[in-house]
């Protein structure tokens, strides 16, 4: 159970650092919580 835990904390420590990249790579811009195509904002 422990390891588990740790796996899932690490995973999570990568997302976050994942998403702060993606959010820096595109100045901004981003939301957190919506996908964007060219025609509509969907939420997720």
């Amino acid at each position: 159970m422990k390891k588990l835990a740790f796996l899932a904390s690490v995973m999570f420590v990568v997302l976050t650092f994942l998403g702060a990249g993606y959010v820096l790579l595109h100045r901004g811009s981003v939301n957190a919580g919506h996908a964007r195509d060219n025609r509509r904002v969907t939420p997720m």
